[in-house]
């Protein structure tokens, strides 16, 4: 028993040895483009819905470490939370088919439609640097989208929603010389008719408060592009764009 006693502290040393957690949050301004269609024709989601943009937030945690499974590495994880949603009011100077349900000319509708996004990502960093560091690795978006467009002039309304996962290849650059930070970080599903690519570029500054725990400012612009051919019955063509700030911190051990 005192033999098994003495092997936990070699084994929880060795197993948190090289552990680093960090988390950031922050504002995102989204301009919006493109159409979406169910059960319909093209609706454009600016001249026909008359969506606004917004300013919402993301955030992210990600845990890397050095802990292997039978001489395997194990792979670093990032979880990242997206808010994206958006709604409107618009006059209609085109008849539009939207849900099975029709809405002519000149009804005024309003409309609101949500895009949260939830990114799980599996990765390993095959090049580390003294000044940059390149990751790459696979993951899947949980999209909970959902639209609500209702007319104002005759009450109809319609809705739709659904849960849309991709899966996805990652890419990141991380360069970081003393107090500065630039990185890049690029998602996609590149493959057949439904595809989607994510990318973010940020520069900012990074302080050492003590050994171990790390502060970081950054700010960046983010380019979103979404094509879905009749997934859960919904096709689309949405471009979400905009910059965005970070404050984030990194704790190491």
């Amino acid at each position: 028993m005192k033999k098994i006693l003495s092997l936990i502290p070699l084994g929880v040393s060795s197993v948190l040895f090289g552990l680093s957690f960090e988390t950031a949050v922050g504002p995102q301004w989204e301009h919006f483009e493109g159409w979406i269609s169910h059960k319909g024709n093209k609706i454009d989601i600016k001249k026909d819905l008359g969506l606004s943009d917004t300013i919402h937030y993301s955030g992210y945690i990600e845990l890397r470490h050095d802990i292997s499974l039978l001489l395997l590495p194990i792979p670093d994880f990032k979880i990242e939370f997206i808010k994206i949603s958006t709604s409107g009011t618009s006059l209609l100077s085109r008849e539009i088919q939207i849900g099975g349900k029709i809405f002519n000319v000149g009804e005024k509708i309003t409309s609101s439609v949500k895009f949260d996004q939830y990114d799980f990502t599996f990765f390993y960093t095959p090049l580390k640097l003294i000044l940059f560091k390149l990751r790459t690795g696979l993951g899947v978006k949980l999209i909970d989208f959902s639209y609500d467009v209702k007319s104002l002039t005759t009450s109809q309304k319609v809705s739709k929603e659904a849960t849309l996962p991709l899966p996805f290849l990652y890419l990141k650059g991380d360069f970081k010389f003393q107090f500065l930070r630039l990185y890049s970080e690029f998602k996609a599903l590149p493959l057949g008719s439904s595809y989607f690519y994510d990318s973010k570029t940020g520069a900012g500054l990074y302080f050492k408060l003590i050994p171990t725990l790390n502060l970081y400012l950054s700010a960046g612009y983010r380019f979103q592009r979404y094509r879905v051919d009749d997934v859960s019955d919904i096709s689309s063509d949405i471009r979400v764009r905009g910059i965005f700030g970070e404050i984030g911190i990194n704790f190491s051990f």
